[in-house]
């Protein structure tokens, strides 16, 4: 299929019982994939900002079924479901959005692929259109995720990578792991290709 490379691990338990890369992490520079070559997380990211999330509302610096314009306060969404345009912010809540029934679309092309920090998020997207009324059915939205992200520092205080580093990722011992941008430029890391 055309894949660059590749690692596979074997554990039983806690035990590593095998480990080998495959093929190229990088390839213009051939830069050979090792049992230690960190890959993109992709979706799977999700799992660990939603952690974090809900860290922060054990903390009660974020809320679960509170509207999500309580820590965003600049963003707000347009509706063709609701007659008033504050219920339909109110209807957009961090419960919503890690559940993927917050109504908003998978994705908001508009800068879809751009630098901006992630604390501009709610004002870039702000307006956006719902695609279906929240709550009423379950639609996969990466940009769902990012406002999760924005309110994750607002709540923290931190970068999102630093509160994830802090929070997650160094209690778990995870010291290979990290978000795009501050620890991208690490020789472990594999180069992205599709």
């Amino acid at each position: 299929d055309n894949v660059a490379g590749l690692s596979i691990a074997l554990v039983n338990g806690q035990e590593l019982i095998w480990a080998r890369g495959f093929g190229l992490a990088d390839k213009a520079r051939g830069v050979p994939v090792t049992p230690n070559t960190a890959f993109r997380a992709g979706g799977i990211s999700k799992l660990l900002t939603a952690t974090a999330a809900l860290q922060l509302v054990e903390q009660q610096r974020l809320a679960l079924d509170a509207p999500i314009q309580q820590t965003l306060r600049e963003f707000h969404v347009r509706s063709r479901f609701h007659a008033d345009p504050a219920a339909a912010d109110r209807d957009i809540t961090l419960r919503r959005l890690l559940s993927h029934q917050s109504g908003l679309p998978s994705e908001h092309l508009r800068d879809l692929r751009s630098d901006f920090a992630m604390g501009q998020m709610p004002m870039r997207v702000s307006g956006v259109w719902l695609s279906s009324p929240p709550g009423s059915q379950v639609a996969y939205s990466n940009l769902a995720y990012a406002l999760v992200g924005a309110a994750i520092e607002r709540a923290s205080g931190n970068s999102f990578e630093a509160q994830l580093q802090h929070s997650l990722l160094k209690p778990l011992e995870m010291n290979q792991s990290g978000f795009t941008g501050t620890r991208s430029a690490q020789d472990y890391r594999a180069q992205g290709y599709e």
